[in-house]
């Protein structure tokens, strides 16, 4: 619980370089706060992986015997 008058830590993260704002994060994180933003980007990652999977369109593979007609 935050203690009355204190401010919750803030930091700008450069969001234009994936690696420089996971190399920020991870130097300027405590290891449980990390693990719970690595548990949670997982989950969305998840998500997305899903979701694109259900939009995409199958294509019928070609039986050799089809080949050259």
């Amino acid at each position: 619980m935050a203690q009355s008058g204190s401010r919750p830590r803030c930091l700008s993260v450069p969001l234009n370089d994936p690696a420089a704002a996971a190399l920020f994060l991870r130097t300027h994180m405590k290891p449980d706060d990390l693990m719970e933003l690595i548990l949670i980007l997982a989950d969305a990652a998840a998500e997305v992986l899903r979701a694109r999977r259900a939009t995409e369109t199958i294509v019928p593979r070609r039986r050799a015997a089809d080949i050259g007609r």
